[in-house]
């Protein structure tokens, strides 16, 4: 069994190779893959997962925040802030438009993918 350090390790192992990707115009030029590092947590990454149409990954962290980011070129494309402590993990809506987060403050998050936007908070 993987130690809480030894998996955080992994974790953001892990989640440094989903950012290893080509861009687009490296795509059309037919030039080298280079790596993307994204920018943006401060604090390890406690999970991520792809969305259902595989653009996007959804990340969350001990940073308080969940961050989304496309595949493609490592961008982040949304900050979705508002947790107190932790995200410990976040998902996709099975259509992919909206994003739940789960935090150790005791709530859960929702909000649209696209704008970033918390639509609702669940407590308790």
């Amino acid at each position: 069994m993987l130690s809480r350090i030894s998996l955080n390790r992994l974790l953001i192992f892990c989640g440094l190779l989903l950012f290893i990707g080509l861009t687009t115009e490296d795509i059309s030029a037919q030039t080298k893959p280079r790596l993307v590092l994204p920018i943006g947590h401060t604090q390890i990454i406690n999970s991520a997962v792809f969305s259902p149409d595989g653009k996007y990954v959804l990340t969350a962290s001990w940073d308080d925040t969940a961050r989304i980011y496309d595949v493609i070129s490592g961008k982040e494309l949304q900050v979705l802030a508002g947790h107190t402590s932790w995200v410990n993990s976040a998902v996709f809506s099975p259509d992919g438009k909206y994003a739940l987060t789960a935090s150790n403050d005791d709530t859960a998050r929702i909000y649209e993918v696209l704008s970033g936007k918390e639509v609702h908070i669940l407590a308790g």
